[in-house]
């Protein structure tokens, strides 16, 4: 080996130590957060744990979710039915998430990842409490971080800030944590519709079996036809995967002029929902009867009024012009 090849590695060499020796050296504190579990002892409690309370903007919106029995309730909905399969994964996303990257205990960077403290004016943050167990502490939830997986954690409480290797879903609408279906009736199962309105109108439809294709409309007005057999059919289908924006207790509502529509399926199953509008928001309340297929219904829906999307309303309100073709006009003159 020539003496100028081997200064040149005995150079590289040099330079390779100094930079080594350069790098800081991490704590034991850092060594022991660069991977294992976020938050060990809540593995180790869930099936202990009684409430979950989740707010963001120092408090400014809050969900609480409090396990009743053997079922979790929504207590900013009138304890209403939570739904357990959006609470699950949260629960387990927490309890398995693991630590792959320290972050910064300084807090005047934490907005940068968005853990600040969430009562801060401008905070982003979201945090999520375990009241009543003292031994679980708050999580700040911050930013999903971008250009790689995970999100950024911080432990109420604790400086410092972490990546870990999931993203933690965590709506604070209320409605996202509620049990969401009211009723599904399938149109396939349907025989007859009713569609009853305060001043009197009325549509209705049936057919003699769920095995005959199409609905007939009845009442026609003479000289009028349905529109279409789609729009006589699509009523059949007002119940199928219904589900709620908002609920309040039904005796919270005043139903003394409400519409009313009445649904029959083939099997003797009857379902009556009677319709409002108040404040721009439209609700209805539901009832079923005739079939062993009414008692689950009733037993989630007993009590309750519940907010529907505008469109769904108004597929159940429907009028008789509504399904009829448009009157040509024959007057030239």
């Amino acid at each position: 080996m020539s003496k100028r090849h081997f200064s040149y590695l005995l150079l590289v060499a040099i330079v390779v130590t100094i930079a080594v020796l350069l790098v800081p050296s991490k704590t034991g504190r850092q060594a022991e957060h660069e991977a294992g579990p976020f938050l060990p002892q809540l593995a180790e409690r869930i099936n202990d744990i009684s409430v979950v309370r989740l707010s963001t903007m120092g408090g400014a919106e809050v969900v609480t979710l409090e396990r009743v029995n053997s079922a979790w309730v929504v207590q900013e909905s009138s304890a209403y039915p939570a739904d357990w399969s959006v609470l699950k994964p949260l629960l387990a996303d927490l309890s398995q998430a693991v630590v792959v990257e320290v972050k910064t205990s300084n807090p005047e960077y934490y907005h940068r990842l968005g853990v600040e403290d969430p009562d801060l004016e401008d905070s982003v943050s979201k945090l999520i409490e375990f009241p009543g167990d003292e031994s679980l502490p708050g999580v700040i939830v911050g930013n999903s971080a971008q250009g790689r997986d995970g999100q950024y954690l911080r432990l109420q409480g604790e400086a410092r800030s972490v990546l870990v290797d999931r993203d933690i879903t965590l709506p604070l609408n209320s409605a996202a944590w509620l049990s969401r279906e009211i009723v599904d009736v399938a149109d396939s199962d349907v025989v007859s519709v009713s569609i009853s309105h305060p001043d009197g109108g009325r549509v209705a439809i049936e057919r003699e079996s769920a095995d005959v294709t199409d609905f007939t409309l009845l009442d026609i007005p003479e000289g009028r036809e349905a529109a279409s057999a789609w729009s006589v059919n699509q009523l059949a289908s007002v119940l199928s995967g219904l589900e709620l924006d908002g609920v309040s207790p039904a005796e919270e509502h005043d139903w003394s002029n409400a519409g009313e529509l009445q649904l029959v399926t083939s099997d003797g199953l009857q379902v009556v929902v009677l319709m409002i509008e108040e404040d721009e928001n439209r609700w209805i309340r539901v009832e079923a009867s005739g079939s062993d297929a009414a008692d689950p219904i009733n037993e989630r829906v007993n009590g309750w009024a519940y907010r529907i999307p505008l469109y769904k309303y108004d597929a159940m309100n429907k009028r008789m012009d509504d399904v009829l073709a448009a009157v040509e006009d024959d007057d030239f003159s």
